[in-house]
Protein backbone atom coordinates (compact mmCIF):
# COMPACT_ATOMS: atom_id res chain seq x y z
CA UNK A 1 0.00 0.00 0.00
CA UNK A 2 2.76 2.68 1.24
CA UNK A 3 4.55 1.99 -2.39
CA UNK A 4 1.44 3.46 -4.34
CA UNK A 5 1.57 6.53 -2.50
CA UNK A 6 5.32 7.42 -1.41
CA UNK A 7 4.35 10.75 0.07
CA UNK A 8 2.76 8.66 3.04
CA UNK A 9 5.58 6.72 3.30
CA UNK A 10 8.40 9.72 3.64
CA UNK A 11 5.84 10.76 6.00
CA UNK A 12 5.91 7.78 7.93
CA UNK A 13 9.63 7.60 7.99
CA UNK A 14 9.99 10.88 9.35
CA UNK A 15 8.03 10.26 12.19
CA UNK A 16 9.59 6.80 13.02
CA UNK A 17 12.97 9.14 12.82
CA UNK A 18 11.88 12.07 15.22
CA UNK A 19 10.10 9.75 17.66
CA UNK A 20 13.21 6.81 17.97
CA UNK A 21 16.07 9.85 17.22
CA UNK A 22 17.34 8.04 14.47
CA UNK A 23 18.95 10.00 11.48
CA UNK A 24 18.68 9.21 8.05
CA UNK A 25 21.64 6.42 7.62
CA UNK A 26 21.13 4.44 10.76
CA UNK A 27 21.10 0.68 11.08
CA UNK A 28 17.94 -1.38 11.20
CA UNK A 29 19.77 -2.64 14.47
CA UNK A 30 20.16 0.76 15.71
CA UNK A 31 16.03 0.93 14.85
CA UNK A 32 15.28 -1.60 17.06
CA UNK A 33 17.13 -0.63 19.87
CA UNK A 34 15.40 2.76 19.94
CA UNK A 35 12.18 1.23 19.43
CA UNK A 36 10.25 1.82 22.89
CA UNK A 37 6.93 1.66 23.95
CA UNK A 38 7.41 5.93 24.28
CA UNK A 39 8.82 6.02 20.86
CA UNK A 40 5.48 4.08 19.70
CA UNK A 41 2.96 6.39 21.51
CA UNK A 42 4.53 9.22 19.46
CA UNK A 43 3.99 7.55 16.13
CA UNK A 44 0.30 8.52 15.79
CA UNK A 45 0.57 9.21 12.01
CA UNK A 46 1.88 5.51 11.38
CA UNK A 47 -1.16 3.90 13.75
CA UNK A 48 -3.60 5.96 11.81
CA UNK A 49 -1.98 4.57 8.28
CA UNK A 50 -2.77 1.00 9.75
CA UNK A 51 -6.01 1.13 11.06
CA UNK A 52 -6.84 2.82 7.57
CA UNK A 53 -5.11 -0.03 5.65
CA UNK A 54 -6.94 -2.90 7.80
CA UNK A 55 -10.04 -1.12 7.38
CA UNK A 56 -9.73 -0.87 3.52
CA UNK A 57 -7.94 -4.62 3.59
CA UNK A 58 -9.31 -6.39 6.14
CA UNK A 59 -7.19 -9.47 7.37
CA UNK A 60 -10.32 -11.80 7.25
CA UNK A 61 -13.24 -11.67 4.62
CA UNK A 62 -16.50 -10.40 6.10
CA UNK A 63 -19.25 -12.51 6.15
CA UNK A 64 -22.27 -11.69 4.69
CA UNK A 65 -24.51 -13.32 7.72
CA UNK A 66 -28.05 -12.10 5.34
CA UNK A 67 -30.19 -14.42 4.02
CA UNK A 68 -30.15 -14.75 -0.65
CA UNK A 69 -33.30 -16.71 -0.20
CA UNK A 70 -36.37 -15.18 1.25
CA UNK A 71 -38.25 -18.35 2.79
CA UNK A 72 -42.09 -18.54 2.90
CA UNK A 73 -44.50 -20.61 5.22
CA UNK A 74 -47.92 -20.96 3.76
CA UNK A 75 -49.67 -21.64 6.89
CA UNK A 76 -53.07 -20.07 7.58
CA UNK A 77 -53.56 -18.75 11.23
CA UNK A 78 -56.99 -18.76 12.56
CA UNK A 79 -58.16 -16.69 15.47
CA UNK A 80 -58.60 -19.96 17.48
CA UNK A 81 -55.01 -20.72 17.00
CA UNK A 82 -52.32 -21.61 19.76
Amino acid sequence: MLCKHPHIQEKISQEVREATNLKDNSSIDELVDNLTDEALEKMQYLLAVLNETTRLYPALPLMDLVSKQVMWWHTMLTAWAD
